[in-house]
């Protein structure tokens, strides 16, 4: 009895607390949406959300100037705000957050119903293997579509900036694998694969029910 209570006790826990989050996540889609309307409407360009990681480079000459004092530079990192270059490139940054939010938002509210459901001993309820298909495919494909929309924002900067003497190197030019692969995409397969293991816990408490 008292075990049960425990258990109980941290859903319901943790489902206030998705509660919470969600409220805070909705609040931040609602505000990435409204901020760039009420600028836009104002004739004024929203501040940047999006700054690109980048590589400082130093010119040839300062790197042997230096080199002769017997000093090493290591490479120099930074983050680069871009300052919107046109309508379009706003817009595009301006999506960046929305789609993180809105995307965290929805999937939190996809995870609150999965532990009601827990919650309610619905453990192989159809509707679980669903949820569960919604929120690896939103692990798979919005990293991707945000990453994608990045690409093209930096594809609209100069190809030869430089910043007080130092070329600047966007970091994804570098063949970083990072855009390619990451932590989402198998989190996202994780959950697809589990949501086939759900699905076949349910056939298998059916045929159970039935023997019965």
């Amino acid at each position: 009895m008292k075990s049960k209570f425990i258990s109980n006790f941290k859903v319901s826990s943790s489902y206030s607390a998705l509660s919470i989050f969600l409220g805070a996540a909705g609040l931040l889609t609602i505000l990435s949406i409204v901020l760039p309307l009420l600028f836009w409407l104002g004739g004024q360009s929203m501040p940047t959300w999006f700054a690109v990681m980048v590589r400082l480079e130093l010119p040839a000459s300062e790197v042997k100037r230096i080199a002769a004092t017997n000093y090493s530079v290591f490479p120099l990192w930074g983050e680069l705000t871009i300052f919107h270059t046109s309508r379009l490139i706003e817009i595009m940054s301006a999506l960046i957050p929305i789609l993180a939010f809105g995307s965290t938002t929805y999937g939190v509210y996809l995870l609150r119903k999965l532990l009601k459901n827990i919650y309610d001993g619905n453990y192989f309820a159809k509707e679980n293997k669903r949820i569960m298909y919604m929120l690896g495919t939103l692990c798979i494909i919005i990293p991707y579509v945000i990453k994608l929309i990045q690409y093209a924002v930096i594809a609209s900067l100069p190809k030869d900036l430089v910043v007080d003497g130092m070329k600047v190197i966007p970091s994804h030019l570098k063949g970083s694998s990072g855009g390619i692969i990451n932590p989402y995409f198998f989190a996202g397969m994780l959950l697809i694969i589990l949501a086939d293991v759900f699905s076949e816990g349910r056939k298998l408490k059916e045929e159970n029910d039935l023997t019965v």
